[in-house]
């Protein structure tokens, strides 16, 4: 026999996938995700800046494990510019700016 407190876990584990809304027409909205979220979409670029190095006027960055110069191409972006605290590439007509952690980049000693 199912007690009465553990009717309402073993009524959700019976429902299948998405909940929709009563009238069945649109599924509800998951109430712990943050209201301006929105999946990865499959094509999109993930680029991770790990390091940037100053070597005189030469600037190199560490993108997905990666040593690089501008002009390189990384995991399909173009880097396009190296700056102090973040790298500037162009991927598939868009562009975009990964940043160094500010702990990473704002460090004192």
């Amino acid at each position: 026999m199912i007690c009465a407190r553990c009717l309402p876990v073993v009524l959700l584990l019976l429902v299948p996938g998405a909940v929709y809304a009563s009238d069945g027409s649109t599924p509800l909205r998951d109430p712990t995700r943050p209201l301006h979220f929105q999946a990865p979409s499959k094509g999109a670029i993930k680029l991770q800046l790990q390091a940037i190095y100053n070597r005189g006027s030469h600037r190199q960055a560490i993108v997905n494990g990666k040593l690089v110069s501008e002009g390189e191409i990384v995991d399909g972006a173009k880097i396009t510019a190296i700056l102090e605290n973040r790298v500037r590439y162009s991927a598939a007509g868009s562009a975009g700016t990964i940043l160094l952690r500010p702990h990473i980049s704002n460090a004192t000693p």
